[in-house]
């Protein structure tokens, strides 16, 4: 039977996302209107990769992350298309990032993320600026986390397997910057941001059964762009790529990432479409073949990890709480 505290418990979640996308609007807007595009795809940046940290990470530690993440969005912008330099800073952050999860298996790689966005914008000229922007995004958030009273949950994490998934982030990273080189990869860093996502510490220590749920999230929000956009109806496109970011807030507060990735793959595909012109089936399958790029990266790298960890011992490989569970 269902618990009647369901339903209000639902509709708060649903205004809170609302208020939330309607609130995020406003650094956005205002940066895009005194300064540039840029600056506000800073400030998105800021705002959107926050998200996981208020859930999983404490308040010394959201703040923390906020002050690497603008020095990151920094030396990124500053650092650019250079590949020697950006393959020198990839595991410099993947090491930063390390230290965040220590302090909780679901830290959500933002630091990488961050890096090889800003390093691929082309915005070497406006560096300093891209990283008080994506600052400012991040304590707006955290600020309106703690307004709407959003608790975090961490999951503190032994240092060895923190040491290993830091290792394996930065391979899996470097890897994916070198193909997106070589290869010529139209929004390569597509692929970057799905392997952040996917690539917990949470996945490497078994504590995560599957990376696949992601990719299932990616595929079903690129059919739904796909019904969309043949319907090519424009008010229909714009309710939809709103109900794709109430989706993407929605599902990171109520820790379903699965929500949140589809939400968030049927709002971006839909968001690429307007403003490039292209269909939304080309852009729809560009995002499901990196996605799954990455996944085959992260498979690759969990079998290397899975295998260091039953073979020096360095983790656990039952979920946390298992033996408890097993005791009731």
């Amino acid at each position: 039977m269902p618990s009647p505290s369901a339903p209000p418990q639902l509709a708060r979640l649903v205004l809170l996302s609302a208020a939330a996308v309607c609130v995020g609007l406003l650094p956005v807007g205002l940066a895009a209107w005194l300064f540039d595009a840029q600056i506000a795809q800073g400030v998105y940046i800021g705002l959107v990769l926050m998200t996981s940290v208020v859930r999983t990470l404490n308040p010394r530690e959201q703040w923390l992350a906020a002050g690497f993440s603008a020095l990151v969005a920094a030396a990124g912008s500053f650092i650019g298309p250079q590949l020697g330099w950006l393959l020198l800073a990839v595991p410099v952050v993947c090491a930063v990032q390390g230290w965040f999860s220590l302090h909780s298996t679901q830290a959500v790689a933002v630091l990488p993320a961050i890096l090889l966005l800003d390093a691929m914008g082309g915005r070497q000229q406006q560096w300093l600026a891209m990283g008080i922007a994506t600052f400012v995004g991040a304590v707006f958030l955290i600020l309106a986390a703690r307004l709407a009273k959003i608790s975090a949950e961490p999951k503190p994490l032994a240092a060895a397997p923190a040491l290993l998934h830091a290792c394996l982030l930065a391979a899996g990273c470097l890897l994916l910057v070198l193909l997106g080189h070589w290869l010529g990869v139209e929004r390569g860093h597509w692929a970057l941001l799905a392997f952040c996502l996917m690539f917990t510490p949470a996945l490497v220590t078994g504590q995560q059964r599957s990376a696949f749920g992601y990719i299932a999230a990616v595929m079903m929000g690129t059919v739904l762009a796909a019904a969309v956009g043949l319907l090519n109806v424009e008010v229909l496109t714009v309710a939809f790529l709103v109900i794709g970011a109430l989706g993407t807030v929605a599902g990171t507060l109520a820790a379903r990432p699965i929500l949140s990735a589809s939400a968030l793959t049927l709002a971006v595909i839909l968001l690429n479409s307007m403003a490039s012109g292209e269909s939304v089936g080309a852009i729809g399958g560009q995002r499901a073949g990196l996605a799954l790029l990455s996944l085959a990266v992260v498979l690759s790298l969990l079998w290397i990890g899975r295998w260091a960890g039953a073979n020096f011992s360095l983790f656990n490989p039952e979920p946390a709480g298992g033996q408890t569970g097993a005791r009731e």
